[in-house]
């Protein structure tokens, strides 16, 4: 908060109208760049301006409030990605009056235009339809985030009012992939000193003449709990109307008959009750199918209890809310819960050119309680479960592991050298009409990691750099020469350390893993992503280097570094290194190139490695840099593997 002025231009006044209160739509002049707190220079912000005469005894508490909304609303937009984004807040002090002034991110609307208006947003069309539970709607996730914000706020302190929670302050955005978002606004109300009711309609039970919040045992969180329940019941019914207004219009008509107000209790043979169009809509949810409504429907219930202290706090709200959706999980599989839901990734159908923002979650088999497991033996097939979370018709993709194999496109070298590869992955198995598309990295590798339990080690301690250039390789005496590409090394986690990096939700039993001669499981992989040079066809080269059947060498060049077989082995065994090579295929309807895919599954990958394969490897960097970091890293593998050839690395 600042002392000095900001220039705005292009003003605009919404239809927003409060006593001392102005509301504003403005760009920042251009020009202006003394303030590097300014984000959105160029665009529409929206400004909240209080005035008062800092003379007047009882305005000198309305200047104290709204400086303590600064306060919360900075703390909040910073604590919270659903709450609205104040930019930066300032204050001047005329001769008259004191001007405070609270400039945020503009939004597109607020939920209740969304709700009740005449036009849905784009992102919600894709899921407009009916679908196997209502809880799965990004509506109502994008709702649940709010709930956690306003949980957040409860935890900073005990308010002694409520926050004026309704649909009209909740702002409806978008996220840079363009998916809705909704934004938790206006702190005006519970930074009030005198305790009062906030927007009739969403206010609990209580004798509006009375002082206070209306109940002698209400409490601005009880009060809130109250308000969200409103909100959460209004989003479902929408929801439940295949997002079309009417259904929602009806149930506010019906509610509101026979009332001077829309509120969602009344006065019944004088005491308080819920009105009977609200627990009839109550009672529809709760005779639903599908298992994570009926636990919604329960919690609402509870939140709508007439006694505020029955209804639960918003912390334990929230809990019971977020325990629907768990409930919705596959019942035999646990969830990978590593923040995958919020990734930058859309997806794209065969049959539709058109991406669509996905919302992923992984869900992987519940290991049983086995003390070992022996790959080469005969075991039940593992599955993995896909949720994209954007149509009904794919709510929840299963596959058995070992037959899924992937291609991501983003590691193969380009055609021609103006081109770039785009950051997609394709699945075979599962999901295969669709071509998965990323926007970070970062988030690339780890869906990766986290699909094929291998992970991808940086160049060096304090580098997140994976990728080692080179210009050419070639194996075996130059009987496969390939081009230029990149270089991975591979680390195949332990169930242990997965489970940790991903964040398994179930306990599972640590699994010991008892190699075998012809089936052992080894930790490191060389992988190549190249082409030929002969038919500028693309092939992933995969060799083992968790062996301890290998060398190192230096090349002719001084940027040559080669991998051979020890001689004592050769001679014994011939060349015991082992690889595979994977070739591209075709695939229809997907991309119009040929890309290699590759087992996800780490098992199945080791039985694809073949001795004679590769009997030496020659691979020629881009600099003498990156065959001397390349070298150090595997020569400490090597070391590893030597030391450790049956145990955890």
């Amino acid at each position: 908060m600042s002392n000095f002025n900001i220039p705005f231009i292009n003003l605009k006044r919404p239809d927003i109208r409060r006593a001392n209160i102005e509301f504003y739509i403005n760009q920042i002049h251009p020009d202006y760049d003394t303030c590097d707190r300014v984000e959105s220079q160029g665009k529409e912000v929206f400004r909240k301006v209080h005035a008062y005469q800092y003379r007047i005894s009882s305005e000198k508490e309305r200047i104290a409030e709204a400086k303590r909304e600064i306060l919360v609303a900075h703390k909040m937009s910073r604590q919270h990605r659903s709450v609205a984004k104040l930019l930066f807040a300032f204050f001047n002090i005329g001769s008259s009056y004191e001007i405070i002034e609270l400039v945020f991110e503009k939004y597109n609307g607020n939920l209740e235009n969304l709700l009740l208006g005449p036009y849905l947003p784009q992102d919600l069309m894709p899921h407009a339809g009916d679908r196997s539970e209502l809880i799965d709607h990004i509506l109502w996730k994008e709702m649940m985030n709010v709930v956690e914000a306003v949980m957040i706020l409860h935890t900073f302190r005990s308010f002694s009012n409520p926050l004026d929670l309704k649909p009209a302050n909740i702002l409806v955005g978008e996220d840079k992939r363009g998916r809705l978002t909704l934004h938790l606004a206006d702190f005006g109300h519970v930074v009030e000193t005198e305790p009062r009711r906030a927007t009739v309609d969403y206010a609990p039970p209580g004798d509006e003449d009375s002082e206070g919040l209306g109940s002698e045992n209400e409490t601005g969180m009880t009060y809130d709990v109250w308000s969200i329940a409103c909100i959460l019941l209004r989003i479902l019914i929408f929801i439940q109307g295949r997002c079309q207004k009417s259904e929602l219009e009806l149930f506010d008509s019906n509610r509101q008959a026979e009332f001077v107000d829309a509120a969602y209790w009344c006065r019944h043979n004088g005491t308080f009750a819920l009105r009977t169009t609200v627990g009839d809509a109550l009672a529809l949810l709760e005779n639903q199918k599908e298992e994570g409504t009926k636990l919604i429907a329960s919690t609402l219930r509870q939140m709508f209890n007439i006694q505020p202290e029955e209804r639960g706090t918003m912390d334990s709200c929230h809990s019971a809310l977020r325990k629907a959706k768990q409930n919705n999980r596959p019942k035999d599989q646990d969830a990978m819960e590593c923040g995958c839901e919020d990734w930058s990734v859309s997806y794209r159908n065969r049959l539709a050119n058109k991406e669509f923002p996905a919302h992923l979650a992984v869900y992987r088999d519940r290991r049983q309680q086995t003390t070992y497991y022996n790959p080469s033996e005969e075991t039940q097939e593992e599955s993995i479960s896909i949720d994209l979370d954007v149509e009904m018709e794919i709510h929840l993709n299963r596959g058995i592991y070992s037959d899924i194999s992937f291609s991501p496109a983003a590691y193969f070298p380009p055609e021609n050298d103006d081109q770039t590869n785009s950051k997609m992955i394709w699945l075979k198995s599962i999901l295969s009409d669709y071509t998965l598309l990323f926007t970070d990295i970062k988030e690339y590798r780890q869906f990766i990691a986290l699909i094929t339990r291998q992970e991808i080690i940086p160049k060096d301690e304090t580098s997140a750099q994976t990728d080692f250039t080179f210009r050419k390789c070639s194996i075996t005496a130059n009987k496969h020469t390939f081009m230029s590409g990149r270089l991975h090394i591979w680390k195949r986690l332990t169930e242990r350390d997965y489970d940790t990096k991903f964040k398994r939700s179930a306990s599972a039993t640590p699994v010991s893993y008892v190699p075998d001669s012809e089936n052992r499981q080894t930790y490191y992989k060389l992988v190549l992503w190249t082409r030929r040079e002969s038919n500028k066809q693309k092939v992933c080269v995969i060799v083992d280097i968790g062996e301890t059947t290998w060398k190192l060498a230096r090349g002719e060049g001084a940027s040559e570094l080669m991998i051979l077989p020890k001689r004592e082995l050769e001679t014994m065994f011939k060349s015991q290194l082992r690889a595979s090579i994977y070739e591209e295929q075709t695939d229809p309807g997907r991309t119009p190139e040929k890309y290699p895919f590759i087992p996800i599954d780490p098992v199945q990958m080791e039985k694809g490695l073949k001795k004679g394969v590769v009997k030496d490897l020659h691979i020629h960097f881009t600099t003498s840099k990156g065959k001397s970091n390349i070298s150090t890293q595997i020569s400490h593998l090597q070391k590893v593997a030597n030391s450790n050839t049956d145990k955890d690395p």
